[in-house]
């Protein structure tokens, strides 16, 4: 919420850092080890394409989220305002709008755009937890090298 500390926020931000250089990593691991040597550059090309296209789809979709509910909550506090102006100032370009409001606006509109902020991480957490209950199902199996076994 508005009330986090910057210790809380970094530290939260390095969990979700970890966890997800892990993900990305693992694929690379376990496709080295299951394709044909002559094909480990397409599988790895294929993983970098599907991590980098599922990455900017999450952002926009994420994006989407945030403006969405940020821009329609505080169209409803400040109801007198154009559109065009409460977008400005969520993207960052309005910030002397938001100067020039009172302290109580000011802290109704922080606490809806952090709202939306979290609302952004439901799709983070719930695609983490769809991760690891689909890797729990994952077929277990011993992995080795191609290499290694014909060596």
């Amino acid at each position: 919420d508005e009330y986090s500390s910057t210790s809380r926020i970094y530290g939260y931000s390095v969990i979700l850092g970890i966890g997800a250089g892990v993900y990305c990593q693992a694929s690379f691991s376990v496709a080295q080890a299951k394709v044909k040597t002559e094909q480990i550059s397409l599988a790895v090309g294929f993983i970098t394409m599907g991590q980098t296209g599922g990455g900017t789809i999450c952002l926009a979709i994420s994006n989407s989220i945030f403006l969405n509910q940020s821009t329609h909550q505080i169209a409803k506090l400040l109801p007198n305002v154009p559109l065009d102006t409460v977008r400005g100032a969520i993207l960052g370009g309005g910030s002397a709008f938001f100067q020039g409001l009172s302290d109580d606006l000011k802290g109704q509109v922080l606490h809806i755009i952090v709202k939306a902020i979290s609302q952004v991480y439901i799709l983070v957490i719930t695609a983490g937890a769809m991760a690891v209950v689909m890797a729990i199902f994952m077929k277990r199996e011993r992995l080795f090298m191609e290499a290694a076994i014909a060596g």
